[in-house]
């Protein structure tokens, strides 16, 4: 910290020493220092002498960059402008640890070990050495790899295979972790970074938390709300992924399968135990819009009706509208939707029965899908003589077979709750699957003695596969899969009785300790530009800086089905 406070120190000076200061930790080898400006890097140098001097070294040119591209014209006025930025800049200081030497043939190997976003790496041939920290990592986009080709690249070393570069050019290629520091604000005290963010404690999912962290993803959804102006009413409905680095959406426009499952999350946040009203009256109102906007297809967008997944997706935002409380200024059905639902419906019956002669084969977790699209079809049927409850029965039926008890994850949260429409207040006949499965997934959840103090951003998530080196992967949003239907298993008595309910619930903050993880929140504003845009949006995994709008909605749709589970349960 005594460095950083130096470093602050000299940037709103905009002056730095000219003489060498000695400012490193003990133990240290290297110094990166990033200033930004609303977001924008400016100026990033890397010292790697490793000779006390680097938290200097790094921090002087570091200006000099952010001098010559501050935004600012070379006048009269230059220097009042300069003193300007020197107010509004952002420091981002990362300090070196050990150098540790890896091994390996090529720069996949070498790094298979190294932890994204945790470890830097550098590469070092006679005198020179460059390196790529950990938080720089982070800002790219980059995993280990890539930060280690750009590293050898750094060198000006020819592109080839890792050993070749070791036998002739002595090539010596190192990880590293990093202490990091960032302010959020230029008025802002600086904040340790872990993994680029804070770690959430448990303590935070709390039922209150929980209503906080529903009202930030719904928030967040609501974002992606298409832009509509007078001369361009546009009827795209949802942006798709929001990458915060960049400041832009990538793709421009949701898949059809997006937007209906973001559909389907903002009607049950709408209709949510404690959600917030406002927020949630807007939830509703995009929801209904979506709806209606999937119906028009637009020049460059994708048909709903295409596949039989997005065409499954239709049919239960569709579905989930109908739960809503009707307006006469923005009704929750309309005939347009209807018709469009019903054609749907028709393409998800013919997809998932084989006769659609496409040649193209639904994944299990797509026919998941299908399947509970026809579960909500049958739920909202009043014709006594319709099959589609006996349809997705079968369908049901024939995927739990079909589908090994290791692979049962794949299906959720679709074919769990498709059960649990079909059983409605009977028996289920798969409960014993079912409380085998949940067994089964908490056997894999990251324990905090699983990722020790290094790695306790990553507890509570679930990790069902293995690297190469047979070490445990690394936990991601395919965590929330499994997690949304253990959710609503808490809730249901004939799932989970009082006895189970304390372990259970348990288990449970943990699981959603992670999926707040993954949310961006305001400690990760260091590297982002636009807060209203980012905050709230999930991460496919906790080194990749996107919001995206599917985990977004998963984790709205899994924390709903857990108050809603807490509410029953307070109930009883």
């Amino acid at each position: 910290m005594n460095a950083y406070r130096t470093v602050e120190s000299w940037i709103r000076q905009w002056s730095t020493p000219e003489n060498a200061q000695p400012l490193d930790p003990a133990g240290s080898t290297g110094a990166c220092v990033t200033l930004r400006l609303n977001g924008r890097v400016i100026g990033r140098v890397v010292a790697m002498e490793g000779d006390g001097e680097c938290v200097w070294r790094a921090a002087r040119a570091a200006l000099a960059e952010a001098d010559a591209n501050a935004p600012v014209e070379n006048d009269a006025l230059r220097s009042d402008r300069m003193r300007d930025i020197a107010r509004r800049v952002t420091i981002d200081l990362q300090i070196a640890g050990t150098l540790t030497p890896l091994l390996g043939d090529t720069t996949g190997a070498a790094v298979a070990s190294l932890d994204p976003g945790r470890h830097g790496v550098a590469a070092r041939v006679a005198g020179a050495i460059a390196a790529v920290f950990p938080g720089t990592q982070l800002s790219m986009n980059w995993l280990p790899q890539q930060g280690m080709e750009a590293a050898i690249a750094e060198l000006r070393l020819p592109p080839v295979r890792l050993s070749e570069l070791r036998e002739r050019h002595g090539l010596v290629i190192y990880s590293f972790e990093a202490c990091h520091l960032a302010q959020i604000t230029p008025e802002a005290a600086p904040i340790f970074l872990h993994r680029g963010g804070a770690i959430i404690p448990r303590s935070d999912v709390s039922e209150q938390g929980l209503r906080r962290f529903a009202d930030r993803l719904a928030a967040h959804l609501l974002t992606h709300a298409w832009p509509r102006t007078e001369d361009k009413p546009l009827s795209m409905g949802l942006t798709g992924d929001y990458a915060p680095l960049l400041d832009r959406y990538d793709p421009l426009v949701a898949s059809p399968l997006d937007q209906g499952i973001a559909c389907f999350a903002l009607s049950r946040y709408a209709g949510c135990p404690g959600a917030h009203a406002e927020t949630a009256g807007a939830a509703a109102d995009l929801a209904r819009r979506i709806v209606r906007e999937l119906v028009i297809v637009e020049d460059g967008e994708a048909d709903p009706l295409a596949d039989a997944p997005s065409a499954a997706a239709f049919v239960i935002a569709h579905s989930a509208l109908r739960r809503l409380p009707a307006r006469a200024d923005n009704p929750s059905s309309e005939p347009a939707t209807d018709a469009f639902a019903a054609s749907a419906l028709q393409r998800v019956r013919t997809d998932i029965s084989g006769k659609a002669g496409s040649g193209r084969v639904l994944t299990p977790a797509e026919k998941a899908l299908c399947v509970y699209a026809l579960a909500c079809a049958a739920r909202h049927n009043t014709d006594e003589k319709s099959p589609l409850a006996a349809e997705a029965e079968r369908a049901l039926r024939a995927l739990l077979r079909e589908t090994s008890f290791g692979d049962v994850a794949s299906l959720m949260p679709w074919a769990g709750w498709a059960e649990l429409d079909l059983s409605g207040d009977g028996e289920i006949p798969s409960e014993l699957m079912l409380r085998q499965f949940r067994d089964e997934t908490w056997r894999h959840q990251l324990s905090d003695a699983d990722t020790g103090v290094r790695g306790a951003d990553f507890a509570g998530g679930i990790v069902f596969t293995r690297t190469e080196a047979g070490l445990p992967s690394l936990p991601t949003w395919s965590s929330l899969r499994p997690v949304a239907f253990l959710a609503t298993m808490l809730g249901d008595h004939r799932l989970t009785d009082n006895d189970e309910m304390l372990a259970e619930a348990s288990r449970l903050q943990l699981a959603f300790r992670f999926a707040m993880q993954l949310s961006i929140d305001r400690s990760a504003m260091h590297m982002f530009r636009d807060a209203e845009r980012s905050i709230g949006g999930v991460r496919p995994a906790l080194w990749e800086q996107r919001a995206a709008l599917g985990p977004t909605s998963l984790a709205l749709l899994a924390t709903c089905e857990l108050l809603e589970a807490s509410s029953r349960h307070a109930g009883r």
